[in-house]
């Protein structure tokens, strides 16, 4: 980080300098653009009138003695009687800041390309291999069809664009198919960085906020004959991280409540190996439902005291479970409406596959335990009653909230109508 910092000052300082670097403005080139005046240029003399002019024993220069000094001396007159009177628009320094621009650029790509890809060498090596998590679980881990196309040769990772990196993985009971996703930070664009940021000085920014740190995501499709009913959503994670989820996941924030985890037969909160931490929150959409999901081993691996002040327990983000996916990647798999089981953790800083090791190497575990655990739980009645209420009071809340949108609108809309018409409905 602060290598780039340097190289960064250092290109703005050489811009500096190229740019307002003080040059000898030429006399005949000083009043180009005056059009009060004009001044033709002087008449060349000609070979016989300088035969025949007197030479003046004060103008007239000594012989040069070297030949390459007089060389030189001609050279840069014909260039002055050339290029005398151009503007100084000319000049090279503004020929020169293009290239150096663009050379920043690829600078700037490259060293963050490099940066991402061995971010993925390193939590490759650290998790992808025989005697990891996903190999133990999956039957199938690697890129498949498009096999190659990794950041490196032998890679299993697939690279979906400069700054993601993807890892498929199938083969185990309850799941379609598992995808792990490196979401880099930008490093390999430095125009849309600056865009950002002068976006985020308006008043109401249009872009998103994009997420300063490094992420790896973990989502479980679980297939279609797996018994999970409506009902079954809940979500866990740190304060801050529950906090961003809410707002990019609507049944967080509408369909489930902060869940108190108790005893089985709701005597009171559970003590013990199973009380969860301060810095956490559970949510769910009953709180039987929350007393399933956290388990010992949860509360073990994320949740607990021990887990919360752990090196690992600071790289969690959130784990979501939900049926309301809807992005383009589970859309070209055809899983959209599926049951997916998201895990999102933070990358460590540090790029060695022994810092990837401790800090996802715990969290890697939740995986198959939580697949294992919703594919077996069993709602009662009366959670499914309350799960179904609170979806069709959200379903009316929507429609509602769509025909006061409408309403603001006009009704009587024609083709026909002039352009400028206000409030016009397509």
């Amino acid at each position: 980080m602060l290598r780039r910092r340097v190289w960064a000052i250092a290109c703005a300082l050489l811009l500096g300098v190229l740019l307002f670097a003080p040059t000898r403005a030429s006399a005949s080139g000083a009043d180009w653009d005056d059009d009060d005046e004009f001044d033709a240029p002087p008449a060349r003399a000609s070979k016989d009138d300088a035969s025949r002019a007197p030479l003046d024993a004060d103008d007239a220069s000594p012989p040069p003695s070297d030949k390459r000094a007089s060389r030189d001396r001609a050279f840069k007159g014909k260039m002055r009687e050339r290029y005398g009177d151009y503007p100084p628009v000319f000049e090279w320094k503004y020929e020169l800041l293009f290239p150096l621009l663009i050379a920043g650029y690829l600078a700037f790509y490259v060293v963050g390309d490099r940066k991402n890809r061995a971010i993925v060498r390193a939590w490759e090596e650290a998790h992808a291999r025989p005697d990891g998590v996903l190999m133990k679980n999956f039957a199938i881990v690697g890129a498949g069809p498009e096999a190659g196309a990794g950041p490196y040769k032998g890679s299993m990772f697939t690279r979906e664009g400069p700054d993601e990196y993807r890892l498929y993985a199938t083969g185990r009971r309850f799941v379609k198919a598992a995808v792990v996703t490196l979401k880099m930070r930008n490093r390999t664009d430095p125009f849309a960085l600056f865009f950002r940021y002068l976006d985020s000085k308006n008043k109401t920014p249009t872009l998103p906020p994009a997420d300063p740190h490094d992420t790896c995501v973990v989502e479980c499709v679980m297939r279609d004959d797996a018994g999970i009913s409506p009902g079954c959503g809940f979500a866990f994670g740190t304060t801050r991280g529950m906090a961003k989820l809410e707002k990019v996941a609507d049944d967080v924030a509408r369909l489930m409540s902060v869940a108190v985890v108790k005893h089985r037969d709701g005597s009171g909160p559970l003590a013990g190996t199973k009380k969860t931490s301060n810095a956490v929150v559970v949510k769910a959409e009953s709180s039987e439902l929350a007393s399933d999901v956290v388990s010992d081993v949860v509360c073990e691996l994320a949740l607990g005291e021990a887990a919360a002040s752990s090196t690992h327990g600071k790289h969690l983000l959130h784990a979501h479970c939900a049926n309301e996916a809807t992005t383009a990647e589970y859309n070209r798999l055809g899983l959209t409406g599926s049951w997916t089981i998201r895990f999102a953790f933070r990358v460590p800083k540090r790029v060695t596959a022994d810092a990837m090791r401790e800090a996802h190497g715990e969290l890697l575990k939740l995986v198959p335990h939580l697949v294992d655990r919703v594919a077996r739980v069993r709602l009662s009645g009366a959670q499914k009653e309350l799960a179904e209420k609170r979806r069709a009071r959200r379903r009316e809340e929507d429609a509602s909230k769509n025909r006061k949108e409408n309403q603001a609108r006009s009704v009587h809309w024609s083709p026909y109508d002039p352009v400028g018409v206000v409030n016009a409905d397509p």
